[in-house]
């Protein structure tokens, strides 16, 4: 499959029963970005060789997606990967999320997109209630991964504890 072609099958979706707008693809030498907006919530894919295929649900800010920031104890966060919204409500991932995954083929697309529309229907549509329990489990794992790799002195400097 070719890059372009995960946008116009998989995801059409979200054009067709979400009413969102395809607002930019990004091909690159190994990989590619592609972005749909509504005014509200944007879906953000991303994927470049050597790195897993990511999905993320994002909170724009005046209709626009703001710069990723660094995951911080006492800020927001406007990118969720789908893995965690997928968590969130108990469903389980058939999709391969390590390193060096391959070039997402059409089963892979497929399997993310219909994970996608089940895990994320409500946020898709606007709902963001529940995104500061989405904040919440981000910001755990993160504390989590910080203590376990820097250890406690660590994450106490940066906030965590």
């Amino acid at each position: 499959m070719r890059r372009p072609d995960i946008r116009a099958s998989a995801f059409a979706f979200l054009v067709d029963e979400f009413s969102y707008r395809h607002v930019g693809t990004e091909l690159r030498d190994r990989g590619f970005r592609i972005r749909y907006a509504d005014p509200v919530v944007g879906v953000h894919l991303d994927w470049f060789l050597g790195d897993p295929f990511w999905v993320f649900l994002v909170r724009l800010v005046d209709g626009e997606f703001p710069p990723r920031r660094d995951i911080r104890p006492d800020s927001g966060i406007d990118y969720i990967d789908l893995a965690t919204v997928e968590d969130l409500v108990g469903q389980e991932s058939d999709v391969y999320r390590g390193d060096f995954s391959p070039l997402p083929d059409d089963q892979r697309a497929q399997a993310v997109a219909r994970s996608l529309r089940a895990c994320g229907g409500p946020i898709l549509n606007g709902d963001l209630q529940q995104w500061g329990a989405l904040e919440d489990r981000v910001k755990e794992r993160f504390r989590e991964d910080i203590i376990k790799n820097g250890g406690v002195d660590l994450a106490r400097r940066l906030g965590w504890l």
